[in-house]
């Protein structure tokens, strides 16, 4: 399993123009430039995640269903001008010049996120609704509703002094009915779909890097100057409770890296790390440290805290693929494929900027990188061959598989509708998964 994205020169690319690149029918990756301009006023501020809006294609399709979660993926970017773009879903063509989603105005957003499509008929809000909040550098959170289609959004709660400082991050529960926010002031708070204050969980003293919810909704996990915190969430009424009795077992911290953690994630049993340092890291939820891994050195950066003198890129972002088994990290112009024992699986230098934010597409087929200043990548998994006595199973296009007779060279290429996104193959027969089925 490897992950590959062609590099280009993307100088002198005119504001809202794409350019794709296709290196084999069988590498399905493709990387190209967002609005790259002189005076820097759209330059990304590194948020990139692909979201489930638009048309149902169950219902569209008339196969008699309807959920989010059959809705095609699009991947949505936020820019410093107060813009967010939606990118047309092409995985084997180029994408057309972005279309502006929303505008956030008066203000110079910096994080945004996305309500997840599982949310279901929380306080009178339909699954089908899709949700968008967004953190400003004045402090202020702000909420937009779609009203259907994932093309008219409209503002709907504005909180004006949710941080005292610039919105470092902001991340949805699992279910969708809550979500945290974090700032440069030390905060994390949690609040309601609505907008409502529930509660400030933690105050430190530095700036607050990154945060994310646990699988199980319960727990939070975030990063502040070298340390990482692990904090239990629960209801309001049994806040007060746990810290007056129990108030070590509801935190825990410690310190992660040498300088600052830049990149956080988890999965329901292991949490994930980048950081100043040039190290990335897993960790089990009691602290304890399984797994250091390294970026590659730099020429043209000083040496790095504890790296003997050797520079090492900056791990700027970190994040587990669906399925917690592999995950991906990043740093100057270089991203990799790591198994969840922290093994590197692949490794893609190119012209990636310094990444900001890595996304995976909910089946796990393919991974965006926004980079700084203006460079969005987009990069498929490439799956291995399988085999099976004389017969191999390969990847011939996205929604191809090739299956050889290796003994007398016959081949015949089976065709799928959707995306292939895992296959297996034993018996002299091949099982293939979908990104629909």
């Amino acid at each position: 399993m490897r992950l590959r994205f062609l590099t280009a020169d993307v100088s002198g690319v005119l504001p809202g123009s794409a350019i794709a690149f296709t290196d084999s029918p069988t590498s399905l990756s493709r990387v190209f430039p967002l609005l790259q301009v002189s005076e820097g006023k759209h330059i990304l501020p590194g948020a990139a995640e692909w979201a489930a809006l638009g048309p149902n294609e169950g219902v569209a399709a008339g196969r008699g269903f309807s959920s989010s979660l059959s809705r095609r993926e699009v991947l949505v970017t936020l820019h410093v001008d107060g813009r967010l773009h939606r990118w047309s879903d092409s995985s084997s063509s180029a994408p057309e010049s972005p279309e502006v989603l929303l505008t956030v105005s008066d203000v110079t957003p910096t994080c945004f996120q996305i309500a997840p499509p599982q949310r279901a008929n929380f306080h009178g809000t339909s699954a089908e609704d899709a949700c968008v909040v967004v953190g400003t550098d004045n402090g202020e959170l702000r909420l937009y509703k779609d009203l259907g289609g994932g093309y008219e959004w409209v503002e709907d709660v504005r909180m004006r002094d949710a941080h005292t400082k610039a919105i470092t991050t902001v991340c949805w529960s699992p279910d969708g009915s809550q979500f945290l926010s974090g700032g440069e002031d030390g905060k994390i708070k949690i609040w309601s779909q609505q907008g409502q204050p529930r509660r400030t969980v933690e105050a430190c003293d530095l700036p607050i890097t990154s945060a994310r919810w646990c699988p199980d909704g319960e727990r939070l996990v975030f990063a502040s100057g070298d340390s990482v915190y692990l904090m239990a969430v629960k209801p309001a009424a049994c806040a007060a409770l746990d810290s007056a009795l129990n108030k070590t077992a509801a935190r825990k911290q410690w310190k992660a890296h040498e300088g600052a953690v830049l990149g956080l994630d988890c999965t329901g049993s292991h949490i994930l790390t980048g950081g100043e340092d040039g190290r990335y890291k897993l960790w089990d939820f009691d602290g304890t440290l399984l797994f250091t891994g390294a970026a590659p050195p730099r020429a043209t950066q000083r040496a790095t805290p504890g790296s003997g003198g050797n520079p090492l890129s900056q791990v700027t972002s970190v994040r587990w693929r669906p399925g917690d088994v592999t995950f991906a990290v990043a740093g100057h112009d270089w991203v990799a494929l790591c198994d969840k024992s922290g093994r590197v699986l692949s490794q893609t230098f190119g012209d990636f900027g310094l990444p900001q934010s890595l996304s995976w597409t909910r089946d796990g087929a393919r991974l965006a990188v926004a980079g700084g200043p203006t460079t969005l990548a987009v990069g498929r998994v490439l799956l291995q061959p399988q085999r099976w006595n004389v017969f191999e199973a390969s990847l011939e296009s996205e929604t191809t598989i090739l299956l050889k007779d290796l003994s007398s060279q016959g081949a015949r290429s089976i065709q799928q509708r959707d995306a292939i996104v895992q296959f297996s193959m034993g018996c002299a027969s091949s099982a293939d998964r979908t990104t629909a089925q």
